[in-house]
């Protein structure tokens, strides 16, 4: 959604494509402000320490050229060693001041960073998600943000220090021979020359390699999740080679990133060393006819390798450029993501819809006219539905493979906007609540049963008070036929879930999955096709309990098996996203064909001896 109130079309569909905004820094200002004292006094130490670094030389200049003259001389020497080791140990101070800031902010950045993704995340729409991807989502959370704490440190440490040193040597080279400092000069220019032409060519094949992890990562979570239907298959060879290719595709971009980037190292050591190798010859000529005493070229060699060494971290630093950059891009893309399920008010409901006021309450669930696709040009997944559903109804939702049933108990849930159409619950418009309140309205079993590591009781109580009454719980337990298998053990409510509730068989994770929306007491329960792993008995006894126990609750029931619905207030029949029928079951029976002949292609419980 936008900020501004209008028809839900395919145009404004969350999953449109929209243009990719020029990367900026500016998202990342508010965590870097935290931290504004140690990212201005970190690199400030290391400059400090960079100073000294660059008075050592002359020192050892002093020291060098005044030994001779001063050999019987102790105090010479004991003030300008002592100098010396003066120097090393201020310059040791303000390198573990610059490492304990560096260490602080970037830390701090980077936990930061990943509070803000993660509760980024957690207000994504369904379609957003399915936009990243959760490999991807993943990959930002991890190697993305290590990689900008990385950076950061490598600022307050590096970043000023190595540049300051190259710069800082010339100028220091220039104070001993204006001469010979020209060739360092050179050096420097035609070093930083091919880094940026290094760095350049490295974006490219640095970003895919980057794209292609994601794929990576992704097959890797399809294939544990879907690993013993693989095996069941005999599709391992398969999934082998195809992760294989994949692989291989990953490792050619980073192997042409690598041939790039390996060229950088050896060519600003060569650059340097050829200026080094002219500085002795030039040099050489200039000590003996006494132009510059022997310690002033030990100094300036000196600097020359102090030049060196800042060129090549600065080489390092500059492979770095190019992965971070692109980590700071994928982290912006999720960071400003905009909201596309904003609540509205409802008078930019209304104006939506083209009404001037809110409609009088009709049923408890009003919908009227809904079509939805999840992809702005693919196939509609439902089209031009209507239908109400009063309060306290049992209602059944059937149909075939693909009609869409599923899409629709998501849209009720508002997980999705709709491409066209409105759906009211309570007589509001779905837009104008918030999550918190559709989910006080509507208590959900999905189709898939999740359980998260922890105890029964956590996994009944979540997202409500933990200190819910016990009696509560059994209760809910109970309804869904779960409490058998929960009160035989030993620690009861506090029996162990493992992650994905692998501890527990298919029927007893549905059952649990089914207590835990009938804990929540909310006026509408919605199962999607959750009683499939169930045998008809024991289905049986659970409708029976869920109707008894939730007299005045609604109950809509997705399911596969027409006896599961066939005491449905009312059943709506889906086929292909449209709505073909809705009725009683005998009415269905008598006049619906899909009906009929999904009717004709399950045999009843009798007939299969239940």
């Amino acid at each position: 959604m936008t900020d501004q109130a209008k028809p839900l079309t395919t145009e404004a569909h969350p999953n449109s494509k929209t243009e990719k905004k020029g990367f900026s820094l500016a998202f990342l200002k508010p965590y870097l402000a935290r931290y504004k004292m140690h990212l201005i006094l970190g690199p400030m130490a290391k400059l400090v320490e960079a100073v000294l670094e660059l008075l050592t030389p002359l020192l050892m200049a002093k020291v060098i050229d005044g030994a001779l003259p001063n050999r019987d001389n102790p105090g010479f020497f004991k003030v300008w060693v002592g100098g010396l080791l003066g120097l090393v140990l201020t310059s040791l101070i303000f390198s573990f001041t610059c490492q304990y800031l560096a260490s602080k902010a970037s830390q701090g950045v980077g936990t930061d960073l990943r509070r803000a993704v993660f509760e980024k995340i957690q207000g994504f729409s369904f379609a957003q998600l399915d936009k990243f991807g959760s490999s991807s989502l993943i990959n930002r959370l991890g190697i993305d943000i290590m990689r900008v704490q990385y950076t950061v440190a490598m600022f307050i440490r590096l970043y000023f220090r190595a540049p300051f040193l190259a710069i800082g040597g010339a100028v220091m080279a220039f104070s001993i021979s204006p001469k010979i400092a020209g060739l360092l000069v050179l050096a420097i220019i035609l070093a930083a020359f091919i880094l940026w032409f290094i760095v350049r060519l490295s974006m490219k094949p640095i970003r895919k390699a980057q794209d292609g992890l994601d794929s990576l990562n992704r097959i890797v979570d399809d294939h544990f999740s879907g690993v013993r239907i693989i095996r069941a298959f005999n599709r391992s060879e398969h999934e082998r080679q195809y992760f294989s290719k994949k692989n291989d595709d990953v490792n050619a971009y980073l192997e042409k990133a690598g041939r790039i980037s390996a060229w950088m190292n050896p060519a600003t050591v060569i650059v340097v060393n050829l200026a080094i190798i002219l500085a002795l010859y030039w040099g050489g000529g200039l000590v003996s006819t006494g132009n510059i005493l022997p310690g002033q070229m030990i100094a300036l060699i000196n600097y020359f390798s102090q030049v060196l060494l800042a060129m090549t971290v600065t080489a390092n630093l500059a492979l770095a450029i190019p992965k971070t950059v692109n980590s700071l891009e994928r982290l912006e893309d999720v960071l400003e993501e905009e909201e596309d399920l904003r609540v509205l008010s409802a008078e930019e409901a209304a104006l939506s819809r083209g009404e001037t006021k809110l409609p009088a309450k009709a049923s408890l669930i009003d919908v009227q006219d809904l079509s939805f696709s999840y992809t702005q040009q693919g196939r509609a997944v439902l089209s031009d539905l209507n239908f109400s559903i009063e309060e306290g109804a049992f209602i059944g939702l059937i149909g075939s493979t693909g009609s869409g049933k599923s899409t629709l108990v998501r849209l009720l849930q508002r997980f999705y906007d709709p491409d066209r159409g409105w759906i009211f619950l309570d007589g509001a418009d779905l837009r104008t609540m918030t999550r918190a309140e559709i989910q006080a309205h509507i208590a959900f079993v999905p189709q898939k049963a999740q359980l998260f590591s922890g105890t029964v009781r956590s996994n009944l109580t979540m997202g409500l008070d933990a200190d819910l009454d016990d009696a509560v719980l059994w209760e809910a337990l109970d309804s869904a036929m779960a409490k058998d298998f929960v009160s035989t053990h030993p620690l009861g409510l506090d029996r162990p879930v493992e992650r994905d509730g692998k501890n527990f068989s298919g029927g007893q994770r549905q059952r649990l999955t089914i207590a835990r929306a009938l804990v929540r007491k909310t006026p509408i329960l919605i199962l999607d096709d959750s009683l499939s792993a169930l045998d008809y008995k024991t289905e049986r006894q659970v409708m029976r309990h869920l109707r008894e126990d939730t007299v005045n609750r609604t109950l809509i029931l997705v399911s596969q098996r027409i006896h599961s619905i066939k005491n449905a207030d009312s059943i709506l029949v889906l086929e292909e996203g449209k709505l073909m029928g809705q009725g009683k079951h005998r009415e269905l029976i008598e006049s619906n064909p899909i009906y009929q002949e999904i009717q004709a292609s399950q045999l009843t419980p009798e007939e299969e001896g239940v």
